[in-house]
């Protein structure tokens, strides 16, 4: 058993004890990654453990860009696409979303609930393409189905005073899996 400070201090070390080498999970079955996650409180947390097991997973890194907006077109003049990159409202995709063929994904939205597409939804990649995701689907009612995901629009609600400005943001509706925050986790079994 690791130490809590070394596990703190080092997300390798983290995400080796989770998850054992990234190298290895790629070959192993999908339920090993259905049984694991890292829980952790704040978004900016989750986001950087995400990054480094992306990035430590063997393959082709894909990175996908959204296309961002103000939703009032009045307003367009006042915010710069490259300011609205750098807003990331909660439940939203990152405007930089890298994913490679092999980690688990969760869905953000609800894309299509009949087809078992909603959101907490946890997938793992199959195929990345420019314009779609394929995956399989490795929790819900739908287990084992291999389904597509597009990129979407979402857009942030009009209410959100923590950002100065609705934005609209066309991307695909998910985030990496290897952690989640505790919240997003609720309704997950894990071993």
């Amino acid at each position: 058993m690791l130490a809590p400070d070394e596990l703190d201090n080092d997300p390798c070390c983290l995400i080796d004890h989770i998850y054992g080498s990234l190298d290895d999970v790629a070959n192993r079955q999908h339920s090993h990654l259905i049984e694991r996650a890292i829980l952790a409180p704040r978004n900016k947390d989750v986001d950087a453990l995400n990054a480094h097991a992306v990035a430590s997973f063997p393959g082709e890194e894909f990175v996908y860009s959204s296309a961002d907006r103000v939703a009032d077109k009045t307003q367009a003049h006042m915010f710069l696409p490259e300011y609205l990159h750098t807003i990331s409202p909660p439940g939203f995709a990152p405007h930089e979303l890298r994913l490679k063929v092999g980690i688990p994904i969760i869905l953000l939205r609800n894309v299509s609930p009949a087809l078992g597409l909603a959101n907490g939804t946890r997938l793992v990649t199959m195929h990345l393409s420019r314009s779609v995701i394929q995956a399989k689907i490795l929790t819900g009612s739908h287990v084992g189905s291999v389904v597509c995901t597009p990129r979407i629009n979402m857009n942030t609600d009009a209410d959100d005073k923590t950002i100065p400005v609705q934005i609209r943001r066309r991307q695909f509706p998910v985030r990496p899996a290897f952690a989640m925050t505790i919240n997003k986790s609720q309704g997950q079994t894990f071993q």
